[in-house]
């Protein structure tokens, strides 16, 4: 495929484009859902294609295709010039200069998912089926499983000197469970993903449908919530919810258009001072890992809040010139189809000096919220989820089962209401949505206690 992206940048360049960029991808993806252990749909196929972006007297011009013959790679490339011509030079795009990658990358795996076959690949996930049937019992009504394997490949080619390959494995389930209590049916999902081969896929269903089984089980002898303020421990992964929702305010295109809550608040106090939150692309097979964004810039780790202070904002080539700072790397696009945004990575959130257990014995009333699902932020400040599961903390011990927990808490008020972090953090993996795209996402945030927590039934 290099020549056919050399041949598209010789061309862009021929007819008139400043700058020009070529993203070839592959992906040879497999996918099913399982409805308890019967199998209700299937797919498997190859996706391949490139994607041309040029700039033209200072406007974006984007085509892709999917026919990759020379013909019709010219045909993309005048397609895009067009786009940008006929803007009539009303834009002012410019980029930033970037360290931009050169060579061949591949993330590490041991079991390509393309060389398994497809009744081994729903042998795995039925044993997830059949673990959560076996803790939870007759509490359990149903699990559903969606899951999709991927193999991919990335070529990136740019007139300012970017050629990198990148390549890869991964997979992503969602497991979701209906369970029986005194008050109807309760409904929850987690989803787990990684860059890993078939390898890691039995150990993540075990882990997942036994934390979703024991749910289940306390949910069915669950209380209403109390309502209003209160101290709550947010476990791990529903901490990691609220700071993935908050990481769309440390998107530059946000500050930009006026929607983030972080605007005009760099080198201010925002948070507690012992809160420290970075942005890091490069974590070894990480779920928002990669080793050069769709711009064909190296990601690096990035400061945000350090010590309670905003530091700064993750960017794309354009964000980073027209705010000042220096381009992040995290300027990505869910596929050749799609022109590149700002995008998080992995959201990381320092450790403290707490362990969980001595968070919850030295609260004498709260409410410790496990897990969420559903979060919602309008950017500016208010943020919503639903907890996944709770527990009532009375006397520093897990007093009883909560259901149905809505959790509300106003994004700058709740950073500076950080009471302990603790040590401890476990992945919180989603597929974001922004954009009409959806990427695959991180946070890595350990429990912490926030005062001043709004929930309610």
């Amino acid at each position: 495929m290099m020549e056919l992206g050399e041949l598209a940048l010789r061309l862009a360049e021929h007819i008139g484009a400043e700058y020009a960029e070529v993203r070839y991808q592959q992906f040879e993806r497999a996918a099913m859902n399982l409805k308890g252990k019967e199998l209700t749909g299937i797919i498997e196929g190859v996706d391949e294609g490139i994607g041309v972006r040029v700039i033209v007297n200072g406007c974006w011009g984007f085509s892709y295709t999917h026919n990759l013959v020379e013909e019709e790679v010219e045909k993309t490339v005048k397609r895009a010039v067009k786009l940008a011509k006929i803007q009539g030079g009303k834009c002012e795009v410019k980029l930033a200069e970037a360290d931009l990658a050169k060579g061949r990358f591949q993330f590490d795996y041991k079991i390509d998912p393309r060389s398994v076959d497809l009744n081994d690949k729903i042998s795995i996930l039925v044993k997830g089926i059949e673990n959560a049937n076996e803790i939870a019992g007759d509490k359990l009504k149903s699990v559903d499983i969606s899951y999709f394997d991927l193999w991919f490949k990335t070529h990136f080619l740019s007139s300012d000197g970017a050629d990198a390959v990148q390549s890869g494995a991964r997979f992503y389930f969602a497991f979701r469970v209906y369970g029986l209590t005194s008050s109807g049916v309760f409904y929850d999902s987690e989803r787990f993903g990684m860059i890993a081969g078939i390898e890691k896929l039995e150990e993540a269903i075990i882990d997942v449908s036994t934390r979703m089984a024991k749910r289940v089980v306390n949910q069915s002898k669950a209380e209403s919530p109390p309502t209003g303020p209160v101290i709550a421990i947010l476990e791990s992964r529903a901490a990691g919810d609220f700071f993935h929702e908050m990481g769309h305010s440390f998107e530059a295109d946000s500050v930009i258009r006026g929607t983030s809550a972080f605007e005009g608040l760099k080198g201010k106090m925002v948070a507690v001072g012992n809160l420290t939150v970075y942005e890091d692309p490069t974590i070894p097979n990480a779920w928002g890992s990669i080793f050069f964004d769709d711009e064909g810039v190296k990601p690096k780790k990035t400061i945000l809040i350090e010590n309670g202070v905003l530091r700064g904002y993750i960017h794309s080539r354009e964000t980073a010139m027209r705010l000042g700072e220096k381009p992040t790397g995290h300027a990505r696009a869910e596929g050749f189809q799609y022109e590149p945004i700002v995008r998080m990575g992995n959201v990381v959130v320092k450790p403290g000096d707490w362990r969980e257990e001595e968070l919850i014995s030295e609260t004498r009333n709260g409410v410790y919220i496990a897990g969420a699902r559903g979060g919602q932020t309008t950017g500016k400040g208010p943020f919503q989820f639903q907890a996944s599961e709770a527990f009532l903390i009375r006397n520093g011990e897990l007093a009883k089962p909560l259901r149905s927990v809505g959790v509300s808490m106003n994004i700058l008020e709740a950073l500076k209401n950080i009471e302990a972090i603790c040590k401890e953090a476990n992945y919180y993996i989603t597929l974001c949505g922004k954009g009409g795209q959806r990427m695959a996402v991180t946070a890595l945030v350990p429990t912490m206690k926030i005062k001043k927590v709004i929930i309610g039934g």
